[in-house]
């Protein structure tokens, strides 16, 4: 960002009412760059900066004030300087924020209005997220009239712009063939693009299609690699899958047994509340699959499956 000998210079022109210098001491405060985190010190250098008409700390203020960092949650106030920063700002962050705030108020037709209105001033400035999300207004036909056609427009603009979610959403259009030809190949091209910037849907969706080959060769190596990174990002269902897939082994699948492994995937879907996975752990604790057994805990987690509804297999559902 800066030099410490360039900060030491700015908190001079800052001193001496700088609005830029302003900023940037407000923002070293805010981050903890060359001293301690505070917030207080940093709301007050954006608000000198703001009224003198700096755009960031308008920006920086309205972020503040809209989130409740270090003040009162103040609406009126983050809009106001939202709305301020508007008029200069080139990157459509301020108006995306507006129609974020009003497209999350109350569900009337004012609040429609202006979320569209901001949504779309924030388009035009190419804000890579107002792009996307208006490519799901028309898609879904939510307070816009359904136009598949201008929704594959916007999610090309936002894969352009990069944007791995919308990857994601035009894989899904090529898949279900939804105003375009159907064409799993490129579906799955673009679920591989999605994946590789993050996407977490776009990885599930190609664990499981290399798992079953579902528009492409079936490869488990590569299933569970896209699986994992699920499980790696938190999604529950992944990690019951390689929890119980690592518990089993399959000679078909070629699933070698790993029960510390297993213990491991179960653990995480377990905290976060998957039935079935507390379940499964209860049966590793009670068997000392992976962990050395403990009678109590295996209790304990197959109470709190069943006191979910968590119906445990029988000799008549196994193998259903």
């Amino acid at each position: 960002m800066f030099t410490p000998e360039e900060f030491e210079a700015l908190l001079h022109q800052a001193e001496a009412g700088d609005a830029e210098a302003q900023f940037k001491v407000g923002r070293a405060y805010d981050e903890g760059l060359f001293m301690e985190k505070d917030s207080i010190k940093a709301l007050a250098l954006f608000t000198k900066s703001a009224e003198q008409g700096n755009e960031k700390a308008q920006l920086a203020l309205g972020h503040y004030y809209h989130h409740g960092t270090e003040v009162e949650v103040d609406l009126d106030k983050a809009i106001y300087w939202y709305t301020r920063c508007t008029l200069k700002e080139k990157d459509g962050y301020a108006s995306y924020n507006l129609a974020f705030h009003y497209g999350n108020s109350s569900n009337n037709e004012a609040n429609q209005n202006k979320t569209l209105y901001w949504l779309e001033k924030a388009r035009d400035q190419c804000h890579v997220d107002a792009v996307y999300i208006s490519g799901v207004l028309y898609y879904d036909g939510r307070w816009l009239k359904k136009d598949y056609q201008k929704a594959m427009e916007l999610f090309d603009q936002a894969i352009e712009l990069g944007c791995s979610v919308s990857k994601g959403g035009l894989a899904y259009l090529y898949q279900q063939g939804i105003w375009v030809e159907k064409n799993m190949l490129k579906a799955i091209e673009l679920y591989i693009e999605a994946a590789e910037q993050g996407d977490l849907e776009a990885k599930i969706y190609l664990g499981y299609s290399y798992y079953v080959g579902n528009g492409v060769e079936k490869d488990i190596k590569k299933a569970i690699e896209y699986i994992t990174q699920a499980a790696e990002l938190g999604r529950a269902d992944s990690q019951l899958w390689l929890g119980t897939n690592y518990l089993e082994g399959s000679k078909e699948d070629k699933t070698q047994q790993d029960l510390p492994l297993a213990f491991h995937w179960l653990s995480k879907a377990a905290e976060q509340e998957n039935a079935e996975a507390q379940y499964h752990l209860a049966t590793c604790y009670e068997k000392g699959l992976g962990v050395e057994a403990d009678v109590q805990k295996a209790q304990a987690w197959k109470e709190k499956a069943l006191a979910q509804g968590f119906q445990p297999p029988t000799e008549e559902t196994i193998g259903e």
